[in-house]
């Protein structure tokens, strides 16, 4: 399917049981993905834990603050807030103050937050961020403690099958 055209994805999940709880893994190599397309999802799910991979560390770090500064840049500010599902984030006068510092680690985490506060606007209130080395940031939501919960102890393994000691 298209992710600008969340319909083009229906015909997928409506062949899913339509009592099932789902998982959905949404890997894009930026952050072009629209928060409106995360919603059309869920909304035709109903029930669904999320996996976002956030590029934080390398599309959000390298163009973030030119989107911001630069009057050339208005597509990459547009991407960034279709992404967040919040019109406004580059103009807010703080992030314009942290973009004019060129403080990366303080706006990589205003972004982050604004992301959330999106995904708690549509009922996803169990969140929980991983870094991948220091590129991609694995965005874990859910409307359920319990699959926090679930995703919590997942992570206490690693990709060896090693555990964690505590």
């Amino acid at each position: 399917g298209n992710y600008e055209d969340p319909s083009s994805l229906y015909p997928t999940i409506d062949s899913l049981p339509p009592r099932s709880l789902n998982f959905v893994f949404i890997d894009p190599t930026e952050c072009d993905v629209p928060f409106a397309t995360i919603e059309a999802l869920v909304r035709r799910l109903r029930s669904a834990d999320l996996l976002i991979n956030v590029a934080l560390g390398t599309d959000v770090n390298r163009n973030i603050i030119p989107a911001i500064l630069s009057p050339t840049h208005t597509r990459a500010r547009e991407k960034y807030e279709r992404f967040l599902g919040a019109t406004g984030f580059c103009a807010r006068d703080e992030i314009i103050k942290l973009a004019k510092r060129l403080d990366h680690e303080t706006l990589r985490r205003k972004f982050a937050e604004a992301y959330n506060e999106s995904l708690r606007r549509i009922g996803y209130i169990h969140t929980n961020i991983r870094p991948v080395r220091h590129y991609y940031y694995l965005l874990f939501a859910s409307k359920s403690r319990t699959g926090l919960d679930f995703w919590l102890k997942s992570c206490k393994i690693g990709a060896d099958n090693q555990r964690e000691l505590l």
